[in-house]
């Protein structure tokens, strides 16, 4: 029957090639299935019956249309072979089908098993795959495309005598025929075919119906799978082999009334086995060879392997597979590496063949067929040739460097990969790419994708990617394209310039600065994006000059209508083009898209036009000679004079006024007249006074001479240079509140009780805020009084919507009397440049009469100004605000952000006030457990009890410290705990009373108690209990605790209210003004101080400012520095003076003091005090200039300071060095999708923060929320932090409490600067231990507040808490307006953290009386006991005592039996790995007799061996005590121990020395002869007249331990002892203790050690007196 597996391969071949005709023309007699169901509509189906004769039926018929043949199924393991054959190209369908019908005849449903088609021309015969089926009627349908005259032949083959019944197993299979069934049971049956005994070549086919799942398996003569198919109906194996092998197959049907056949045939490729060979081990396929083509079966499901070992050597090779069906090739070198293609014609080249190279053809389709496969040897070099397998990084060698190489792409699917190595460090590369057929490239490194470079259109055979920064390390190019060839070349051009595009760019934006010209370059493809902030309305002269023979498309966006039309898309052409253009502030972007690229560079520049161009011809000559620097991000404002020199050369006169711009707003210039005579000359000398927090770089400003006429006669430019390293000039203290308001309580908030009122016919909804729909378009107002400046339009208040209507607000202020009003401030911290611009103030001190205290302009943006009444404070019962102008056109809204009311500071009359609330910025922030709201207890809005678990008695800690806003300090005088209206009927009782603690210093205490007070125990609904404190109690946190002196669980009071200290002239509240983020209640003092006079009379800049401030705050300091020593590398740093200043800065100057140590001093502690986020490093040298360590080194919980403690020489000095050591600044990015839009700015922000990072001082990590850190270690280069920032996932959660924990950890142990960057724009809360972990890393917190996309925050947790974690750490909070403030802020960081560093020193001397400290060891310090011999030699004594009994037992079986178990821990250790070598002596033996033996030589340990020989030894009455016969003879037994210093003799005995012998001396000719064994003695039941001094003594000369075992269990843990690693103590090389790992610890007096232990390395140590110094492995 070899017709039934050639059937199966070969109709399967029709299937894959044939182009299926619908099958819908064949049963044109059975309607839509939707149909089916009986109606009249369906036609009752005609079918024709099939009749056999001597198993074949066959019709020839004219076929027109559809027609149906049916036959009948009895027996269920009859094969048909079914074929219907054209008599011309004509393509036709035949189909296998069953169907169910009616009484009627009609069908109602059909199921489809085979079906096959022709595609005319050649083909002409629709063949089934060989078949059974299940019982029942099978309807053949026939159906042509055409009319053509049909043969259908449809052949029936019953099966031969079959076993009735199989085995399951293959060990256990049966020999059967060649042809075999069974029943389709789900059930394996197991045999091995006759071809298959005789060792034939066979083709094997296992044949089912066409539902059946079907599995076929065969096994190796071992029960090994050899070769597996699974599939539906028929499978096949062709070509196999395999002597004494077992076949077992299993066929599942559903109804269980199918059956298999499995038919074996002698193999068409008897020329040689194919089969099997999915696994090599097995194989018996052909060895293939070069330059022959194979052609090969690939059955479904199948997959064949080839190794080609024997080929290897052969060189470059190439593999090309042509197959019937589509096909998946693998060429693998191991597991690891492999490369796979798929489809019908794949070709691998070039790859190289070794010993572990194998090719793999897989089939995973149902169909199978042949393919022909070929290999060919290749002429390629090693060197410039790409080799396959590479569709991954590192399946080939890395290339080193520069290179040029070629390969090519097999097909469309396949990538090339290219691994080279940079070299040791950062630097530009170009790639080039040569090849039609390559389409794509793509730079990756091991963190992710760097670049990716496209072809776009055109004919050019080259892709280029940009120049681009390729950190050390290995890069990877990925080539894409469709099949030819390819050559890479690759060169460095060396580190970037400064004034570089630096690539990649094209996700986040280079910063296009004013005046700092960037070079790029631009081939086709890549696309170049520059951002450029202007704080102003400009006019910028912009410039673009492009390489020859290139066009460019310039496209600049910009943040309004208002720029230049000029601006619009540009086509750029060589020449260069050139603009002056007006620009609005605001962000704006520029891209540069190559229209004709080129590798050539171009230059684009961006500068400040002249705003005053002189219109006439004018002779006046105007410069700027000099003007000073002054300091970037000073917190002072500054005074600074420019000289001007002004000539006259026409011979007319000249006058006219000075006119100033600068970039800058904010800058205030007096005016200033000229006049001058014809030819004149003059200097002048103008003033400006400058904003605080000017922004680092130089400041352009331009000077004009303006005459009467307002012509224009002269002008010229000028730079303020402005840096961070600059000292403040003519510092004035910056006064964000006017000293008339500062620390006024806001009263306009509805908080305390403000409300808006009706105004102008406009109402007031049941919200508190203005009707919806009213004719001004106003509303959300109630945003204005809240309390909170939140940007956005969502967060802003509307007095006019854009039309000519304004609504004037009118505000009720808190309680019934007039309160003393000081003046206001104004808020617009907007989206964009609109809102209110002229304004108006009316009061009204009684409800009725109004009258106007303030006009005035609003100017600024984002921070909150503020405006004193001229005529000082006014009483008002309500306040109306005005617009009187707006930003841009009548059309536009007027809108503001904040609006404050401020009470004359100690004035308001407001009393109790609740400070602890969570609307007027309260916060909580846990301790240790966390409640699930946090706020739970400053929320008024929250309105239930709390349940604590109870403690029986003892308080419970709410764990939940209390701040009130900004963390201000407050004077507390009640407390009120607040019951809600309705309770809970869970049962549990309440808190029986409450205890209030209050600290000074913040949320992580210390806190102390100030009150405690009772509680009812059944409150009343809406119950208040007040408690008034003994006195004011002063504090910055505040902690409440319960207790309950019974119940597990009991309830606690809804609201807890702290009230704060009526407000008087000499208090101010802590809801006074003094800034937005204050956390400190400061006013500036209006004298003025003398600053130059100051600065000069201080040799150091920080001196200076610290003294300036000193001033400022009324604290100037007292005394006078000491005199510097002789020597002008030291200062003098005398013990008990106050604290000295200096400075430090890395890598640029270190502060040395000479401490002297007076009189009897011994001790000298050393104090540095730093500031926020900055330790000050101390080291010291004696007075011999060796580096001595601390004794001990103690934080302050409370100050940033650190003592360090110096053992010192009484009469020497110490040579103090203070230095600034690395700098770490972590960033963590909120990137949620409420910040998205934000996110290319906030990491280009991190980029231009990173351009003065310095190698080897800075040091940068950074992650989003959620995400993981950006790699393992420390950032310390900025060319490496550029990719790593533009390829950067992470997570993209809001998770900002998790990750400054994490960022805390992280720094945690980091030396020198510390800073935490965090942006975002969330409402984040505090984590357990988040508090403690910022204040334990020492790092200042810069919190970068930004605009959220979301509506959803909360102003009132979000606002507080970035003021929080800048509070709590001494860091800062900046404001996002638009996206120039992120990189400002960074730089704002950066001038923290960068420059020098101001410290405070003093010393201490001490004179002490030193204690002894101690030494423990750990257990595991101990060399490695794989790589190190240990060999011991126990001595054991057997003479006559050991005889004597104690207890029940004799002294030699308890001895035995604690050697036995000794023996058992040293198995253990020897199976683990150790590698122990044992021997046995024992001395004792005849009566009278002095002797020693050998029992067991030193050798490999041998557990039976030495328990056997123990065991033997038997002591005799009368035996003597020879130990030093034992110990002299000892010499010889370890003479051949490799490693002495690893050895050890166990003396174990139980009386003296009776031989005559000198165990002492004994020891020392044993360290005379070279055997440096360690000696450890146990006595053993010494009977207690006896000394143990001589025991000692042996012990401590053989350098070993001495044990007294009184009794079996002490000798047991005496045994133990002796087993453990022994160390030893040297001081100045000088032995003075030994001990061991993991034994108790020894005393030491203080000072610095040396540590041996056995085996390892020695190890310097410090013992401090009354301390334990621990050593544990490195």
């Amino acid at each position: 029957m070899r017709w039934v597996t050639k059937q199966l391969r070969n109709g399967l071949l029709v299937v894959a090639f044939g182009a299926q005709i619908s099958s819908s023309a064949a049963w044109s007699q059975v309607p839509d299935l939707s149909k089916l169901g009986g109606t009249s509509e369906v036609p009752a189906l005609e079918s024709t019956p099939l009749e056999f004769v001597d198993g074949l039926a066959e019709v020839k018929l004219k076929l027109v249309e559809s027609t149906v043949y049916h036959f009948d199924v009895t027996d269920t393991a009859d094969i048909y072979k079914l074929s219907a054959e054209a008599a011309e190209p004509v393509s036709i369908v035949l189909e296998a089908n069953t169907i169910e019908l009616n009484e009627r005849n009609q069908p109602t449903a059909r199921t489809k098993l085979l079906s096959d088609s022709t595609r005319g021309f050649g083909d002409r015969t629709a063949r089934l795959p060989a078949t059974t089926f299940k019982p029942g009627r099978i309807y053949l349908g026939l159906a042509p495309l055409n009319p053509v005259d049909v043969t259908l032949t449809v052949e029936r083959i019953v099966p031969v005598q079959s076993p009735a019944s199989l085995p399951n197993a293959p060990s256990k299979a049966l020999p059967v025929g060649n042809d075999v069934s069974g029943p389709a049971n789900g059930e394996t049956h197991c045999m091995t075919p006759a071809l298959l005994s005789a060792n034939k070549v066979v083709d094997l086919a296992l044949v089912s119906a066409p539902t059946s799942s079907v599995e076929m398996y065969v096994y190796s003569a071992k029960a090994n799978r050899a070769e597996a198919r699974s599939g539906k109906g028929s499978l096949a194996i062709s070509g196999i082999r395999l002597k004494d092998s077992a076949v077992c197959v299993r066929s599942r049907d559903d109804e269980e009334t199918g059956s298999w056949r499995l038919v074996a045939e002698p193999s068409q490729y008897a020329d040689g086995p194919i089969e099997p060979n999915s696994d090599l081990k097995y194989s018996t396929g052909p060895s293939l060879s070069i330059g022959q083509t194979y052609t090969m079966p690939l059955d479904a499901r199948d997959e064949d392997r080839f190794s080609l070992a024997k080929l290897a050597g052969v060189g470059a090779a190439s593999v090309h597979v042509i197959s019937a069906v589509n096909i998946r090739l693998c060429l693998r070198e191991t597991n690891k590496v492999v490369e796979c293609l798929e489809g019908r014609d794949i070709r691998f080249s070039p790859f190289r063949i070794s010993k572990d190279t194998v090719l793999t053809v897989v089939n995973h389709s149902y169909f199978g067929g042949l393919y022909e496969l070929t290999l060919e040897r290749l002429t390629a070099n090693p060197q410039d040739t790409v080799f396959e397998p590479n569709s991954s990084p590192g399946f080939q060698p890395i290339i080193e460097g520069a290179f040029r190489i070629q390969g090519a792409l097999s097909t469309s699917d396949d990538t090339d990969t290219i691994g080279f190595n940079t070299g040791d460090v950062g630097q530009l590369w170009r790639i080039m790419v040569l090849g039609e057929s390559v389409g794509q490239i793509e730079l990756s490194n091991a963190r992710g994708k760097i670049a990716d470079i496209r072809r776009h259109g055109g004919n050019t055979r080259r892709l280029v990617a940009p120049d681009v920064y390729l950190e050390p390390g290995p890069v990877y190019i990925s080539i894409y394209g469709t099949p030819g060839d390819y050559k890479v070349i690759a060169k460095p051009l060396g580190s970037p310039r400064a004034d570089s595009e630096r690539e990649p760019n094209e996700n986040v934006p280079r910063r296009l600065s004013i005046g700092q010209p960037i070079i790029g370059v631009s081939p086709t493809g890549d696309d170049d994006r520059f951002s450029m902030y202007l704080p102003r309305n400009a006019l910028v002269e912009m410039s673009i000059d492009v390489p020859p023979g290139s066009e460019y498309y310039m496209t600049f966006s910009v943040a309004s209508d208002d720029a230049s039309a000029s601006l619009d898309r540009q086509i750029i052409k060589p020449g260069g083009w050139k603009r002056t253009v007006s620009i609005p502030a605001g962000e704006h972007e520029l891209r540069i898209e190559p229209r004709t690229g080129s590798p050539a560079e171009y230059k684009l520049s961006a500068r400040y036009a002249n705003p005053f161009p002189v219109t006439t011809p004018s002779a006046l000559k105007l410069a700027v000679t000099r003007v000073a620097e002054v300091s970037a991000y000073s917190i002072f404002r500054q005074r600074v004079t420019a000289v001007l020199n002004i000539t006259n050369t026409s011979t007319q006169p000249v006058s006219g006024t000075l006119d100033f711009w600068f970039a800058r707003s904010g800058i205030e210039v007096i005016p200033y007249s000229v006049s001058l005579a014809a030819g004149e000359s003059t200097t002048k000398v103008v003033s400006f006074l400058l904003p605080d927090d000017l922004y680092d770089g130089d400041l352009p400003f331009f000077v004009a001479v303006r005459t009467d006429k307002d012509a224009i006669v002269a002008s010229t430019e000028h730079h303020l240079k402005v840096g961070f390293r600059t000292a403040p000039v003519g510092a004035i203290p910056a006064r964000r509140v006017p000293p008339a308001l500062a620390g006024g309580i806001n009263v306009a908030r509805t908080s305390l009780g403000a409300q808006w009122l009706e105004s102008g016919g406009i109402s007031v909804g049941e919200d508190g805020d203005y009707a919806r729909g009213n004719p001004a378009g106003a509303g959300n107002l109630l945003n204005l009084i809240d309390g909170f400046i939140t940007q956005g339009t969502d967060h802003e208040g509307l007095l006019s919507g854009g039309g000519q209507q304004v609504l004037s607000p009118v505000l009720d202020l808190p309680g019934d009397k007039p309160i003393p009003i000081a003046g206001i401030g104004i808020n617009t911290r907007l989206d964009a440049p609109q809102g209110i611009l002229g304004f108006a103030i009316d009061v009204s001190s009684d409800g009725k009469k109004w009258r106007e205290v303030l006009v005035g302009a609003h100017e600024e943006w984002g921070q909150t100004a503020y405006y004193a009444f001229p005529g000082g404070p006014a009483d008002a019962l309500k306040v109306r605000l005005r617009a009187t102008d707006r930003r841009g056109g009548d059309a536009s809204r007027v809108s503001l952000s904040g609006f404050e009311v401020i009470a004359r500071p100690g004035h308001s009359g407001l009393n109790n006030l609740n400070i602890a609330d969570k609307e007027l910025g309260a916060l909580v922030s846990g301790n240790r457990k966390m409640q699930a709201n946090r706020h739970l207890q400053i929320d008024a809005a929250e309105g239930s009890v709390t349940r604590f678990p109870g403690d029986m008695g003892n308080p419970t800690d709410f764990n939940n410290a209390i701040t009130f806003r900004n963390q201000l300090e407050a004077d507390i005088e009640a407390v009120e705990a607040v019951y809600p209206a309705t309770f809970p009927d869970d049962g549990w009782p309440f808190a029986s009373a409450a205890i209030v603690s209050a600290s000074a210093y913040g949320p992580i205490g210390p806190f102390h108690e100030i009150g405690r007070f009772d509680l009812p125990a059944q409150p009343q609904p809406n119950q208040t209990i007040r408690y008034e404190l003994p006195e004011w109690s002063s504090a910055r946190a505040v902690k409440v605790e319960y207790e309950h002196p019974e119940s597990a669980y009991f309830l606690a009071p809804m609201i807890m209210k702290f009230i704060e200290r009526p407000e008087d002239e000499t208090y101010r509240s802590a809801l006074g003004t003094w800034g937005e983020f204050a956390t400190a209640k400061t006013v500036a003092k209006p004298d003025a101080l003398d600053l130059a006079t100051m600065k000069q009379a201080l040799a150091s800049v920080h001196e200076w400012l610290d003294r300036f401030v000193g001033a400022v705050l009324g604290k100037e300091r007292n005394g006078t520095r000491p005199d510097v020593t002789s020597d002008p590398g030291h200062r003098a740093l005398v013990p008990g003076s106050p604290l000295l200043d200096g400075s430090v800065e890395f890598g640029v100057r270190t502060d040395t003091w000479r401490v002297p140590a007076e009189g009897q001093t011994n001790r000298l502690k050393i104090t540095a005090r730093g500031s926020a986020g900055f330790d000050p490093a101390v080291s010291a040298r004696d007075s011999s200039g060796n580096e001595t360590e601390p004794i001990e080194i103690v934080r302050s919980p409370l100050r940033p300071e650190v003592t360090y403690t110096f053992d010192v020489t009484p009469g020497s000095f110490l040579d103090v060095e203070i230095s600034e050591p690395q700098r770490s600044v972590v960033f963590l990015i909120d990137q949620s999708a409420s910040i998205a839009s934000q996110i290319p700015q906030i990491r280009r922000a991190i980029i231009d923060f990173a351009d003065d990072m310095v190698t080897g001082r800075d040091a940068v990590q950074f992650k989003s929320f959620g995400g993981d850190w950006a790699r393992d270690d420390w950032i310390t280069d900025p060319e490496t932090l550029r990719p790593l920032l533009a390829n950067y996932n992470g997570g993209s959660n809001s998770a900002g409490e998790s990750s400054l924990l994490d960022a805390a950890k992280l720094l945690e142990n980091r030396e020198g600067s510390r800073a935490i960057v965090v942006i975002t724009d969330g409402d984040v809360d505090t984590k357990q231990g988040l508090v403690e972990a910022l204040h334990a890393a020492r790092a200042r917190v810069f919190a970068v507040k930004t605009p959220s996309n979301s509506t959803f925050q909360d102003p009132s947790i979000s606002q507080p808490r970035a003021s929080f974690w800048a509070g709590q750490t001494g860091g800062e909070v900046s404001l996002v307006l638009q996206s120039e403030d992120i990189s400002v802020a960074y730089a704002r960081v950066a001038a923290r953290l960068l420059g020098p560093k101001p410290y405070s020193v003093s010393a201490q001397g001490e004179v002490v009386v030193l204690k002894p400290g101690f030494l423990q060891v750990d257990a595991a310090m101990a060399p490695d006991p794989k790589t190190t011999v240990r060999s011991q030699l126990i001595i054991l004594d057997a003479s006559g005592s050991m005889l004597k009994r104690l207890g029940d037992r004799r002294r030699i079986d308890i001895a035995k039996a604690a050697l036995a178990e000794y023996l058992n821990s040293q198995l253990a250790r020897s199976q683990a790995g150790e590698q122990l070598n044992v021997g046995l002596r024992v001395f004792g033996g005849e009566p009278s007799s002095c002797d020693t033996d050998l029992i067991q030589p030193v050798t490999r340990f041998d557990n039976d061996r030495l328990a056997s020989s123990i065991k033997s030894v038997r002591p005799q009455n009368n035996a003597k005590t020879a130990i030093g016969a034992a110990l002299l003879a000892a010499a010889k037994d370890l003479q051949s121990v490799t490693t002495p210093a690893s050895a050890s003799i166990l003396l174990i005995t139980d009386g003296e020395e009776t031989c005559g012998g000198f165990p002492l001396q004994a020891i020392q000719s044993l360290k005379a002869a070279g055997i440096e064994a360690r000696i450890d003695v146990v006595s053993y039941a010494l009977e207690p007249e006896v000394d143990r001094r001589p025991f000692e003594a042996w012990a401590k000369a053989g350098g070993g331990i001495y044990v007294d075992a009184a009794d079996g269990a002490d000798l047991e843990n005496a045994l133990a002892n002796t087993s453990r690693v022994r160390f030893t103590v040297y001081q100045d090389g000088e032995r003075v203790a030994s001990g061991t790992s993991g034994g108790d610890p020894i005393e030491l007096v203080a000072g610095k050690y040396d540590l041996h232990v056995d085996g390892m390395a020695p190890r310097q140590f410090v013992i401090t007196a009354s301390k334990t110094t621990k050593i544990v492995p490195n």
